[in-house]
């Protein structure tokens, strides 16, 4: 058994040994990170149960939550930069101070910067960054003192945009809460003033039931109210439903099935690796098909399993395989793309007409725009439109005040046929 106290161990050869021993521990840490980086890029944990890389350190490999972001963000940074793993394996480079470098380094600048920073603080590494690039001074800001119970006791959490080094894109850890005693747990945050006017509000609003009711209670039936909408509008948990539905057809799951899945799976992810460990996730819950549809799978209880983003993601690129579920994220990301550009530019279009409005003459124009809608209407509701689609038609008439009689009608068609066009094609398919 090893001797951890060393009471027998002479002097010169406690501090051999220390240095021994620290030698060795900075080449595994960079091993560790090496590890670590190569398991993160090949999302190897995915298979093992688990949804980030984060929870398979804290969780497999009993690292604190601070440690794992830590050598996560330096093996995301030393992968491209593998100067960091030489310097962290030699000495030269502690963990803090790569992080602090880890944003900054550039295939022209890693060099010089990891040279410059070697065996340094990590105060002289922060003068080092500060030097070479500058950051504005920090605004001067005087913030109201809160009394009462507006604030609730505790230490003051960082939010995750105080986060030293880089962004972990799925690795941004929550809120954290500090625990006081059995059953209590304390809270402290900072809110805007929106959000403050809510609270008074909702606050006024149960007022009746909770006259005294504290910032405590406020947050509570708060969240309970969000928490029993968000559960019925995503999985229909408390929906006044029909009938149970056994089966469906198509990819579209009705209320009753989206229900049952939820309950029989707890609310979490079903993802259950090769060590039995389930992944347990209830975040970006999904609900999967286990045979695809594509590939003949019914919509059924049986074949319906809730799935976290990343699992539901992992599964498709085992079935479908990588590439070709990356070539179907980029097409949806430039559909959305699209569709962000369109919005922005019917925005933009909408603003114009509104100026138009505001600085078109008044008097006669404006009953001449009146005549111009009344023509609209009436040439809609002679095409055989009723009284509600041809008074939505018309509406373009409003938004153009320059266009013609023609051009309006014109206008006014275009929604209105794909309208129709839709009803037919849902009757269509219903009938099937």
């Amino acid at each position: 058994m090893t001797d951890y106290l060393l009471n027998s161990v002479p002097d010169s050869i406690v501090l051999r040994d220390l240095a021994s021993h620290d030698h060795r521990q900075k080449d595994a840490d960079a091993l560790l990170i090496a590890h670590i980086a190569v398991v993160d890029e090949r999302r190897l944990y995915l298979g093992l149960g688990y949804s980030s890389m984060l929870e398979y350190c804290v969780a497999q490999l009993n690292h604190t939550e601070d440690s794992a972001l830590k050598r996560i963000r330096v093996g995301r940074a030393a992968r491209r930069h593998p100067a960091l793993f030489v310097a962290i394996a030699e000495g030269r480079l502690h963990l803090s101070g790569a992080l602090l470098l880890a944003p900054h380094l550039t295939p022209d600048n890693a060099l010089d910067l990891i040279a410059a920073a070697s065996r340094q603080s990590k105060l002289a590494i922060e003068r080092l960054l500060a030097e070479r690039f500058p950051r504005p001074d920090f605004a001067t800001c005087i913030a109201p003192e809160l009394s009462g119970n507006k604030v609730a006791p505790g230490p003051p959490v960082p939010s995750e945009s105080q986060a030293p080094g880089v962004s972990t894109g799925p690795l941004s850890s929550h809120s954290r809460a500090t625990p006081l005693s059995p059953g209590r747990v304390g809270w402290q945050t900072t809110v805007d003033d929106e959000t403050q006017e809510l609270l008074d509000e909702f606050q006024s609003l149960i007022s009746h039931s909770a006259p005294t009711a504290g910032m405590a209670e406020l947050l509570k039936r708060a969240l309970t109210i969000a928490v029993t909408h968000e559960k019925k509008r995503r999985f229909a948990v408390g929906a006044k439903g029909r009938s149970r539905v056994v089966a469906a057809k198509g990819r579209d799951i009705p209320d009753s099935l989206l229900r049952e899945v939820y309950v029989r799976d707890g609310g979490c992810c079903t993802f259950t690796g090769p060590n039995g460990h389930r992944c347990g996730s209830r975040r970006k819950l999904e609900v999967d098909h286990k045979t695809p549809v594509a590939l003949g799978g019914a919509t059924t209880l049986d074949n319906l399993r809730l799935l976290c983003r990343a699992h539901n993601r992992f599964e498709a690129e085992r079935v479908f395989g990588k590439e070709h579920m990356q070539r179907a994220v980029e097409l949806a990301q430039r559909e959305r793309a699209k569709e962000q550009v369109a919005a922005q530019a019917g925005a933009e279009r909408a603003a114009e007409r509104a100026a138009e409005r505001e600085t078109a003459p008044s008097g006669p124009r404006d009953e001449a725009l009146q005549q111009l809608h009344d023509d609209v209407v009436a040439a809609l509701r002679a095409l055989g439109y009723n009284e509600q689609q041809s008074l939505g038609g018309a509406k373009v008439a409003d938004e153009n005040p320059k266009a013609t009689l023609e051009e309006c009608v014109k206008l006014a068609l275009g929604p209105l046929s794909r309208k129709v066009r839709h009803r037919g094609a849902m009757r269509a398919k219903s009938s099937t």
